[in-house]
């Protein structure tokens, strides 16, 4: 059956996935030939909590490391991959493929966004009961006295009930037993009406009569429990909450034995039922990725564009002024954009390139040495998110409880084997706002940190609460979705105006467009995006953890101040800084697809432009002045500037070397105060400290 249902805006979602090292653990023997390639097989530790999404990692670094000492042994580059397996070419270490065990893998960071817990660790997977009722007859005799019963449920996996709608065609339907009574909803139809004569105009009085009846008896929400449309000759009856219903559909006549244990029959030569998809509720082992982490307070995201280059030539002579062959050649994919009013300032690290965590309050962390690379050593809540910090204190792990009641955290990804286990786990504390204060300094690599972002739609129709999935269909009618893998900051702007919040706007480039395949679960399997990582509090869809509203508000102009030739400049009315990576996107010989462009960074510059007030001319002496301020790296003359929230988060960031390139004394006739443009380029950045609540997992 074909949804018609157009896509809809309000069923659009974006969501943040980490990019971080992902350890595979130790590879499984034998180490399969294919061909001109190598198939190696994941450990079962990583299998049991993980499914790669297929092909998701094609183009991604694998570094293989010796089991006893960690020495890097191999590197190689991924051709394919499943959930279970990865394929590179025939050209590993032979004491790689003779003993397998001795080795384990690590994909790395650029491009490979963080698998999350499959769906089997999240729960169950609650499918909906489709019935196809086909009606074979134009006789309106032919209908009369006939019922059809079906079940249906109050909410996922939830109390079932007993649907009946009872045709009649002279105005009565024979109840001789307690059918009507049997049933919970009793729906019935009268098509007497000399004007009804076909099997379609039938089903549409049946659509009438269902959509007059409260069919929502006991529930929590307003739904109805089923939907009925017309496909040609047949009802479809829809079951908005999945699960497993025990009643199976039947008609029946309304005779002396009618009762709802003892149906006629499934179908007749008049009416025939197909249960187009029985309901069911399953355990699924479908990929996910931790694609629900929050952009922040966006004002506009800019999905990126697929291009794809046209070749056409002449081969010989075609005889007409046509091209006689064309052929695909590379596909680009355009720049990923977010403007937000920032509420905090995380999109800074993925600009600058390097963190660490410099303070920590001590209510909110507990000493911990994990049981192993995969989980935690002592019991999380419920459904909870925690991170883990590494000892090293650069990095954070999220851990995720998959169960339904208190167990181990899961590491996303695992730890590793080089990271020591010693180090903390981050608790929430609601009664303060537990914050984190990070260090992020200048990466002078061309490996700077990225992230992916996934993009998902979804059909209004389709069943998404708390406790289900929405997962990618065969025919991406319902449910699709799209990741941008490697997605490098190009370029970040933040801006503070009188009157306005603070803004951060940020363009990335993407590695590639990636469509996701069949059985893929959405946005994690977290259908509100106030459950979201990073919404409020840290740890997402954890109920026992309210989402602290001043958290959410935004930096405003008010809440900075701007230090600059050594004085505060009280009179500010605008400020600009701009950091321009100068990414550079690359492709290779025998990266394994034409679609794939790697990032690498370039010259890093910065602009600091102001707008304000000014008491004299010395803008325009420093303007002419030859040399930079801070050119031996001293604090006396950095410029400083600071926006604070009452509630403790903060961003400081101090620039050294840097010369005034223009200052603008304009002449206007308003005869008002003069407002004076200057524009600062510093050539390194001194220091960076934002103190925050989010979770920068990167």
């Amino acid at each position: 059956m074909v949804n018609n249902e157009i896509w809809l805006d309000s069923h659009a979602n974006v969501g943040i996935i980490p990019e971080q090292d992902i350890y595979l653990g130790a590879f499984k023997s034998p180490i399969a030939d294919s061909g001109n390639q190598k198939v190696i097989t994941l450990n079962d530790s990583f299998t049991a909590n993980f499914a790669l999404l297929t092909n998701l990692y094609r183009g991604c670094m694998l570094d293989i490391y010796a089991v006893s000492d960690n020495a890097l042994i191999d590197r190689t580059m991924i051709q394919s991959n499943t959930a279970t397996t990865i394929t590179v070419a025939d050209s590993l270490d032979t004491l790689i493929t003779d003993t397998p065990t001795a080795y384990y893998g690590v994909i790395h960071h650029y491009g490979a966004p963080v698998p999350a817990l499959k769906g089997a660790s999240a729960g169950s997977v609650y499918t909906q009961q489709v019935l196809t009722v086909q009606f074979k007859s134009d006789t309106k005799g032919d209908y009369d006295n006939v019922g059809i019963i079906f079940g249906v449920l109050d909410g996922n996996g939830g109390t079932e009930r007993d649907v009946g709608i009872f045709f009649t065609s002279d105005g009565t339907f024979d109840n001789l037993a307690s059918l009507l009574t049997d049933t919970d909803y009793d729906i019935e139809v009268d098509i007497s009406n000399a004007q009804l004569t076909t099997a379609e105009e039938y089903i549409d009085a049946a659509i009438a009569a269902i959509n007059l009846v409260d069919t929502d008896e006991g529930d929590a929400d307003s739904l109805s429990d089923f939907t009925a449309v017309r496909s040609g000759s047949s009802l479809i009856l829809t079951n908005v909450y999945g699960g497993t219903v025990s009643r199976t559909p039947g008609t029946d006549d309304g005779g002396a034995d009618s009762t709802i244990s003892s149906l006629d029959t499934a179908s007749t030569s008049i009416i025939e039922l197909t249960e187009t998809i029985p309901g069911a509720t399953n355990t699924s082992n479908n990929p996910r990725l931790l694609a629900d982490n929050w952009p922040g307070l966006a004002t506009s995201i800019t999905i990126p564009a697929t291009s794809v280059e046209a070749k056409q030539i002449n081969v010989g002579i075609g005889g007409t002024r046509n091209f006689t062959y064309q052929f695909k050649g590379t596909e680009t994919t355009s720049e990923f954009g977010l403007d937000a009013m920032a509420n905090s300032f995380p999109w800074l690290y993925y600009a600058l390139g390097t963190k660490s965590i410099s303070s920590l309050d001590s209510t909110a962390k507990i000493d911990q040495t994990p049981s192993n690379t995969w989980q935690t050593s002592s019991d999380i809540s419920a459904g909870a998110n925690r991170f883990w910090r590494t000892n090293a204190g650069d990095r954070l792990i999220r851990a995720k409880n998959p169960e339904a009641s208190t167990s181990p955290g899961i590491f996303c990804p695992p730890i590793l084997p080089t990271e020591v286990l010693a180090g903390e786990l981050i608790n929430e504390d609601d009664a303060a706002n537990d914050l984190i204060t990070y260090t992020i300094t200048e990466n002078e690599s061309s490996d700077l940190p990225s992230f992916a972002v996934e993009y998902s739609l979804r059909k209004p129709d389709v069943v998404f609460t708390a406790g289900t999935s929405a997962s990618t269909d065969t025919n991406k009618e319902q449910v699709y979705a799209k990741i941008y893998p490697g997605c490098t900051v190009n370029n970040l702007t933040l801006t503070a105006a009188v009157g306005q919040e603070v803004t951060c706007n940020i363009s990335a480039m993407p590695k590639t467009t990636f469509v996701a395949p069949v059985n893929y679960d959405i946005q994690n399997g977290i259908p509100d995006v106030a459950d979201f990582i990073n919404f409020g509090t840290r740890d997402g869809e954890d109920s026992s953890t309210a989402i602290n509203e001043p958290l959410m508000r935004p930096f405003f102009f008010s809440d900075g101040t701007i230090k600059l030739f050594e004085q505060e400049f009280i009179q500010l009315e605008n400020i600009t800084l701009s950091i321009d990576n100068a990414i550079q996107q690359k492709r290779f010989v025998g990266a394994y697809d034409k679609n794939s462009q790697f990032a690498f960074a370039g010259q890093r510059t910065y602009n600091l432009n102001f707008t304000g007030l000014v008491t004299d001319a010395k803008l325009f002496d420093y303007f002419r002045r030859e040399h930079a301020f801070s050119l031996s790296g001293t604090d006396d003359a950095v410029i400083d500037l600071l926006f604070e929230k009452d509630n403790g988060e903060s961003l400081r960031m101090k620039f050294k070397d840097y010369h005034v390139t223009s200052a603008e004394f304009p002449l206007t006739n308003d005869n008002g105060p003069l407002v004076v443009t200057w524009t600062v380029v510093p050539l390194a950045l001194q220091s960076c400290v934002l103190t925050t609540y989010w979770a920068i997992q990167g």
